[in-house]
């Protein structure tokens, strides 16, 4: 899979917008229907310092590779954690996510999206050479490639470590900056449908399928476009466990952000943001910075982004 300019938004939509967002957890009708959260692809400087920080700190084996880029697999798979090299113009960042539907007919999906006011969209077969095509499919793997209101990138082995420090079991969410949030929910939820799940103070986060994973919006008029982090799950999150398993790495613990490349802290977001409740003052939520200075966040599996003391509380 060949990572996709920094400002393209890209779905690869997997055969498993314009109008005011919904606010009620009530699904809208929609043309195509969201099932997973099937990939995210970072673009990174090293390639193999980044596979080994993950593979070290996460045990996550090698899924696939595809000429330079590696598929990471998370927990029993085919969710992945795709590493790219950042290319000629060194630019590193989170380059896109991927999310499985239901139904993947690419040239339906392109009259979809093109009738849905989105631009520049194209089908991209992608061949053998980039770890597409095979049997049934001669001329490649169709990807549908098309652009986000922000321009934002969405993308519609070996063996893992006997005992990894973290066992990470699945991809939770992604939080995307954007510059209006009621016209990127908006968009979400007419071309996908996907209700609100629950929200953050202004944060609105989107169920994916039947969640608990989700696609956060937040930002101002004048943020910089992109996604902001992406998170993992374990099982029986421990925010202290985990900062110390992470400080055995060699993960700093710090205050905040802006630490820099391996640092980790620990926010507890409270009821102003819909957090606490059930016993607990505040749902502590946990980041740490890889060795690109990308952020992540660990949470437990149960965490739908709401209120109690996993942030597993959604309405």
């Amino acid at each position: 899979m060949t990572p996709i300019p920094r400002r393209e938004f890209l779905t690869a939509l997997s055969a498993l917008a314009l109008s005011p967002p919904r606010l009620s957890g009530q699904t809208p009708p929609a043309p195509i229907r969201t099932r997973a959260l099937n990939h995210v692809t970072i673009t990174v400087a090293d390639v193999k310092r980044s596979v080994d920080f993950y593979q070290r700190v996460f045990g996550m084996p090698v899924q696939a590779t595809q000429a330079a880029i590696v598929v990471l697999q998370v927990g029993s798979g085919p969710q992945s954690h795709i590493i790219a090299p950042a290319g000629p113009n060194g630019v590193v960042g989170i380059n896109h996510f991927c999310l499985t539907v239901e139904g993947f007919d690419a040239n339906r999906m392109l009259k979809i999206v093109t009738d849905l006011g989105a631009t520049g969209g194209r089908i991209r077969m992608r061949g053998a050479a980039d770890g597409g095509g095979g049997p049934g499919a001669p001329d490649g793997t169709p990807e549908l490639t098309f652009r986000h209101p922000d321009n934002i990138g969405c993308q519609a082995g070996r063996s893992p470590l006997s005992k990894p420090p973290i066992a990470v079991r699945t991809l939770s969410h992604v939080t995307l900056t954007v510059t209006d949030a009621q016209r990127s929910v908006g968009f979400y939820q007419k071309l996908f449908g996907m209700p609100v799940q629950t929200r953050q103070g202004p944060t609105v986060l989107l169920s994916i399928g039947s969640g608990p994973a989700f696609v956060a919006f937040g930002g101002s008029p004048t943020a910089k476009p992109g996604i902001g982090h992406l998170c993992f799950t374990v099982e029986n999150f421990d925010a202290d466990r985990i900062m110390k398993t992470l400080a055995d790495a060699g993960v700093k613990q710090a205050s905040g952000p802006g630490g820099g490349p391996l640092t980790a802290w620990v926010r507890p977001r409270g009821p102003e943001n819909n957090g606490g409740g059930r016993g607990s003052k505040a749902t502590p939520e946990l980041y740490f910075t890889d060795p690109d200075n990308l952020t992540m966040q660990l949470q437990d599996v149960r965490y739908c982004g709401g209120s109690g003391p996993l942030g597993e509380v959604c309405p």
